[in-house]
């Protein structure tokens, strides 16, 4: 939760405007949904096998990126990471998978120096999420044009 704080400041100052409050409350709903499913629900099961963890891992990359192709589409108050993305891609004009693997790069490397849990999902998420969110966000993009042309 410090993390997305943190974030909500340095998006305000890479677009120059202000913090956007809503984020905050983003920080506090994400926050505790973490700290449940790390507390309980996987606590509840554990993937031993090589293939069943990479198979976890391709899926739950798909999965955000999926998510977050349309929850951006659909202009909810954004967390503070997809919002840091959002920022950069506005800011130095890449497209998402860019902006979004320089996000996640620039949270493995305090992450890193910090002595981190970084493992091979850690680097294999970081350079992979943003080009899910690429393959799936233009297809949210034009199905969003056109359902507010129809209403």
């Amino acid at each position: 939760m410090i993390d997305g704080a943190v974030l909500v400041i340095v998006v305000s100052l890479l677009l120059k405007k202000r913090p956007d409050l809503l984020s905050l409350l983003t920080i506090i709903i994400i926050g505790s949904l973490v700290d449940f499913w790390l507390g309980t629900v996987f606590e509840l099961f554990e993937v031993n096998q090589l293939i069943g963890k990479i198979g976890m891992l391709l899926i739950g990359i798909l999965i955000i990126g999926f998510g977050a192709s349309i929850y951006i589409q659909a202009k909810f108050p954004q967390s503070p990471i997809d919002n840091f993305m959002l920022a950069i891609k506005e800011r130095f004009h890449v497209n998402l998978m860019v902006a979004k693997t320089i996000g996640e790069i620039t949270a493995l490397i305090p992450a890193f120096f910090l002595n981190g849990p970084i493992s091979y999902g850690t680097i294999v998420i970081t350079f992979t999420v943003g080009p899910a969110i690429q393959l799936f966000f233009p297809f949210f993009e034009k199905l969003m044009v056109r359902l507010q042309a129809k209403y």
